[in-house]
């Protein structure tokens, strides 16, 4: 939870400070994430066995929140620069380490009945939200067009965008979440 007076304070200092330290410091969020890669690299994980016998594993690493607040423009990027510092060259150019995603468990329930369409769709959106972040300002047109603001802002707006935004071509039948409240409501 992040208190009242700091959210509408609008000082990005207190917020930042906020965000360091429920992300940043202690070790926990991003310093868990890293202990696990690292752990990964060196054949000790001690949670999925397949993932020490095996050399070609992308790993994706996810910040899972329980508060919709964090799904705010800008944050996972500002927090992924944080993991970027402190990953460090070894894992920060191996191509097989990813860049840090910030997801909420409602976004996750939201995309339920997508994600068990397909095994893949989750890597699906996770790739396709780190390679947004990283690439907004690569260009892929082979000839040179004439940047304007209009399309600078956008490309911001696409980089900084949260992972909750970038799964806006999914319908999801009405009757779906009444279903998951059956129990609750008689």
């Amino acid at each position: 939870m992040v208190a009242k007076a700091v959210k509408s304070s609008g000082d990005i200092e207190k917020i930042n400070e906020v965000m360091q330290t429920k992300f940043n410091k202690n070790g926990i969020g991003i310093d868990q994430l890293i202990y696990s890669i690292r752990k990964i690299a060196d054949k000790t994980f001690k949670y999925e066995d397949g993932a020490n016998t095996r050399n070609d594993l992308v790993i994706y690493p996810i910040l899972l929140v329980s508060d919709r607040i964090f799904m705010c423009q800008g944050l996972n990027y500002r927090l992924n620069t944080w993991y970027r510092e402190k990953i460090g060259d070894k894992f920060s150019k191996n191509p097989l380490v990813k860049d840090l995603t910030i997801i909420d468990i409602d976004t996750l329930i939201y995309w339920l009945p997508y994600l068990k369409q397909k095994q893949n769709n989750f890597r699906k959106i996770i790739h396709n939200h780190t390679n947004k972040m990283t690439d907004a300002f690569k260009s892929k047109q082979k000839r040179k067009r004439k940047r304007t603001m209009s399309s600078y802002l956008s490309k911001i707006d696409n980089q900084l965008r949260p992972i909750s935004e970038r799964l806006r071509r999914v319908w999801l039948n009405p009757k779906y979440f009444p279903s998951l409240f059956k129990d609750v409501f008689s």
